[in-house]
């Protein structure tokens, strides 16, 4: 997450390897999707303005239960 910050609205972005909390997340089940979970505040992966389009932005946020923050693995 930018700056470590767990704070709702806190932008993730792609970063090297590292051990901090902030690039530590689990999966948990909500049944068919999962919710992916920051270890840094236990802050949701969020899609942006619930964004279906191409380059979105991905936030953290508190869980919402929307489908925003509900993910599925599929094949390419």
């Amino acid at each position: 997450m930018n700056g470590g910050s767990a704070a709702d609205g806190a932008t993730v972005v792609q970063n090297s390897c590292g051990t901090d909390p902030s690039q530590q997340w689990k999966l948990r089940s909500t049944g068919t999707y999962r919710t992916v979970v920051s270890q840094l505040g236990g802050k949701r992966l969020d899609v942006a303005d619930r964004s279906t389009g191409r380059g979105a932005e991905l936030l953290v946020w508190a869980c919402s239960g929307g489908d925003n923050q509900q993910w599925a693995r599929t094949t390419a």
